[in-house]
């Protein structure tokens, strides 16, 4: 795992530990809660580089790598890796929890800040991860449980840009709502990953 998103993770954790609860303002108080999806998305994306390994090099591999071939931008002759991709995705969400941490040293929450709604969040979305976490779980579950974590996140990050343009914190609002839309490629991204494999699975041409 690269070092990025672990430390963006443990400084999230932090964040998220036990400590005296004081009242949190709305903004605070639902960023705390995209704070726990965030962190839940990089560790699905920990069990996707794990499943996408176990697939390396073998037929299963190939929709992916046709998917990877045929996005390829303007000026790129080689495709990355399909492990490459998930890494760079995640580092990508781990930028966005790198964000996420920011805005809420802004707003002053301290360090340490417990949320039930934050810890009820990670619960819920936490079913997935474990769902994930078995060795035998078949990549395509695997890519479902981040597109489903991705798209629920990117809806959270954009009506909590609403909130923060409500609240006046125009900048705040501008940074959440390139999450939402970073989140959204992401998922889509992945969704095309899992079609390739559904369309492979059935006998059918990507």
């Amino acid at each position: 795992m690269d070092a990025a998103p672990t430390a963006a993770l443990k400084r999230a954790d932090n964040a998220l530990s036990p400590a005296p609860v004081l009242a949190l303002q709305p903004l605070a108080a639902h960023l705390l809660q995209r704070i726990a999806a965030l962190q839940t998305g990089i560790r699905l994306y920990n069990l996707l580089e794990e499943a996408v390994q176990r697939v390396a090099d073998t037929i299963a591999d190939a929709p992916l790598r046709a998917v990877l071939s045929a996005n390829l931008p303007e000026g790129v002759e080689t495709p990355p890796t399909v492990h490459d991709e998930v890494v760079g995705l995640r580092a990508e969400l781990g930028r966005q929890l790198e964000t996420a941490m920011e805005a809420l040293a802004r707003l002053d929450v301290p360090a340490a800040q417990p949320s039930a709604d934050a810890e009820r969040i990670g619960r819920m979305l936490g079913g997935l991860v474990e769902a994930a976490a078995s060795a035998d779980t078949p990549l395509q579950q695997v890519l479902f449980a981040a597109i489903s974590v991705l798209l629920a996140d990117s809806a959270g990050w954009a009506a909590l840009a609403t909130l923060a343009e409500a609240e006046e914190e125009k900048d705040l609002s501008g940074r959440f709502r390139l999450v939402s839309v970073e989140e959204a490629q992401q998922a889509q991204a992945l969704l095309g990953w899992l079609e390739a494999l559904m369309l492979a699975e059935s006998g059918r041409n990507v």
